[in-house]
């Protein structure tokens, strides 16, 4: 299982014959089996056991920016039934290797934490998130996001390298073994918006504050099916390799003008929040982590408080998260309108309410704050709603600061 977030459609020729420019019929992605080691390179490996999942195979790419802190794509950990991410005890991760199959170490995870702005129903932005391991890794070495001292090497037209493990053409079957390089230039955040413009085939076109695009106008170069959560690489001013991207996502693998796309870990947007929720990570194992493995699952504010508890989860930040509990989300209509109200802990701000029925939003709405633990907001209904199992998705600003979040089902009644 390798879900990239590549778009799958059935107007590939089509879409071929209105580009300007064919990719080579050679090119495949254009990558090489890479002949350097990259001590950073992380394979995720991800096991469903609710599933009926007997064995762990390849999902997504990810590299070490902790000695026991994976940055990977939000979307490799997110589980679109639930609304929330799968449990860490679904993933470990292979470390120490160029191959899949032979050599490295692998390291169970203990715990997951998703990106607070990142949304499984669009995921054009802030597609990131980091995973906690039960121990340091012994055979791999830690890779240094790009900062603000690193601007300069990495603009447009400039070179940028990005690994990974994913398919060798669009739609393969299956992955290599062999652990595989390409090299691509970076593109301007304006040429990159207009491409995916002009196809119109994506609908969620990239977010200029928290991705970086890179490719060739031509094709023949790009990552794809399974590189996803992999590094976009440059070399800083001294020639060590730092990391400014994480495969996010893309039409097809290499198409012309279609660039891949990649959550900016390197920028202002996301990088403050990287660096703040690993090293918090880091540090906090031994309060946060369960003892043995990664049999305890994904831990995050609900289980601190308890199990059955339902809460909007804060990032943690410390080594001990606090979150805002939310007590409860009802939901009614009124005239035409739906209102929820909350009952939480504490006082909130900036709350953004989104009802969706699967990729869909059929109903949103907004409030300044909740000045007391209690409130209503009212939404907008769309389109397309009608009775049945739905999914509130509900963010806000606590009194610390905090972004906090919580996704729940609820059920409209007619």
């Amino acid at each position: 299982m390798t879900p990239v977030r590549r778009l799958s459609l059935p107007l590939l020729s089509a879409l071929v014959a209105v580009l300007a420019l064919a990719a080579p019929a050679d090119a495949i992605v254009g990558g090489q089996t890479t002949q350097r080691d990259w001590p950073h390179m992380a394979a995720m490996e991800f096991r469903d056991a609710a599933a009926g999942d007997t064995e762990f195979s390849f999902r997504c790419g990810g590299s070490l920016i902790r000695p026991d802190v994976i940055l990977t794509a939000a979307h490799c950990v997110d589980d679109t039934d639930s609304g929330g991410t799968y449990p860490a005890a679904n993933f470990r991760f292979l470390l120490g290797t160029k191959r899949r199959s032979a050599g490295g170490e692998r390291i169970a995870a203990t715990q997951v934490l998703e990106h607070p702005r990142y949304d499984q129903t669009d995921g054009a932005a802030a597609d990131i998130a980091l995973i906690k391991l039960e121990r340091g890794s012994s055979l791999g070495r830690t890779i240094r996001l790009a900062g603000p001292a690193d601007a300069a090497q990495w603009q447009p037209a400039d070179p940028s390298t990005v690994i990974g493990w994913g398919a060798e053409f669009y739609g393969a079957p299956t992955v290599p073994d062999d652990l595989k390089e390409v090299t691509v230039p970076i593109v301007s955040d304006a040429e990159c918006a207009q491409a995916y413009a002009v196809t119109g085939l994506f609908a969620g076109t990239p977010d200029a504050a928290t991705s970086v695009c890179a490719g060739q106008r031509q094709g023949g170069g790009d990552s794809c099916q399974g590189d996803s959560g992999g590094p976009l690489m440059v070399q800083d001013a001294a020639g060590a390799w730092i990391q400014v991207g994480v495969v996010s996502f893309g039409l097809g693998c290499a198409f012309p003008t279609q660039y891949g796309v990649y959550s900016e870990a390197g920028g202002d947007a996301l990088r403050g929040w990287i660096e703040q929720n690993a090293s918090a990570m880091s540090t906090a194992s031994a309060t946060t982590a369960p003892a043995g493995g990664g049999s305890g699952g994904s831990i995050t504010g609900a289980q601190q408080q308890g199990a059955g508890s339902s809460a909007l989860v804060a990032p943690l930040r410390t080594r001990i998260s606090l979150p805002a509990r939310l007590s409860s989300a009802r939901v009614a209509r009124r005239r035409g309108r739906l209102v929820v109200t909350l009952r939480t802990t504490v006082a909130l701000r900036r709350l953004v309410l989104t009802l969706k029925r699967g990729r869909r939003t059929v109903a949103d709405g907004r409030r300044a704050q909740l000045r007391s633990q209690r409130g209503r907001v009212t939404l907008r209904v769309r389109r397309g709603l009608r009775a049945g199992r739905a999914t509130l998705r509900i963010r806000a600003v606590d009194p610390a600061g905090r972004r906090v979040a919580q996704t729940r089902r609820v059920t409209i009644k007619r």
